[in-house]
C-alpha cells in the first residue's frame, strides 16, 4: 500500500493536482500511529478475516467475497467518514470504490498468507498509516486516484493469483 500511495503521490505531482506547498511528514508519530491502527485493525479482522471470510470465499471465492465484505466494510464506515465532514464524491471513492478494492487485497491476502489474521492486520494498519503519511495528514489524499490504482491491483492481483499463492 505504501507504493500506491507514492505512485499516487507522484501522478498528482506530475498532473499538476493540488498539493501542499510545504510538506510536513509526520516522523515520531508514526510509531505511535501504527501501533494503534495495528490494534484497531486487528480487532476488526477478528471478525472480517477471521469470522466472515472463510464461508464467504467457500461459497463465493475471493473476488465475490471481497467485494461483499468490502462493501459492507464501507458501510461500516460511512458513519465515521460523514463525522469528518468530506464531500460526497470522497465518502464514494475512499468509503466504496478504494474500501471496496481494499478488502479484495485483504481477503486475497488472508487466503494467500494461510488465514492468518495477522496478515490482514498487518495490511489493514499499513493502509491506515499510508493515507495518515501522505503530506500533511492526508490533507490532500486524493482517493479518486488512490481508489483507482487500488482497484487496478486487487484486479490485477486476483486474475494473476486467483486463489492466492496457496490456498483456495
Amino acid at each position: 500500500m505504501p507504493a500506491l500511495v507514492l505512485l499516487a503521490y507522484g501522478l498528482m505531482r506530475w498532473t499538476g493536482m493540488p498539493l501542499p506547498e510545504e510538506l510536513r511528514l509526520p516522523g515520531r508519530e508514526m510509531v505511535i500511529l501504527w501501533v494503534a491502527f495495528f490494534l484497531a485493525g486487528f480487532a476488526e479482522e477478528l471478525g472480517w478475516s477471521g469470522y466472515a471470510t472463510d464461508p464467504l470465499v467457500a461459497r463465493w471465492g475471493v473476488g465475490r467475497a471481497g467485494m461483499l465484505l468490502g462493501l459492507i466494510w464501507g458501510l461500516w464506515h460511512v458513519v465515521p467518514y460523514l463525522q469528518a465532514d468530506p464531500s460526497v464524491a470522497w465518502i464514494f471513492w475512499y468509503g466504496f470504490v478504494e474500501t471496496v478494492a481494499l478488502r479484495v487485497l485483504i481477503v486475497w491476502l488472508h487466503r494467500s498468507a494461510g488465514r492468518s489474521v495477522w496478515a490482514a492486520a498487518l495490511f489493514h494498519a499499513t493502509v491506515n498509516l499510508s493515507f495518515f503519511a501522505f503530506p500533511n495528514g492526508g490533507s490532500h489524499y486524493d482517493p479518486r486516484l488512490a481508489g483507482l490504482l487500488v482497484a487496478l491491483t486487487a484486479a490485477l492481483v486476483t486474475r494473476v493469483w486467483p486463489a492466492g499463492f496457496c490456498c483456495r
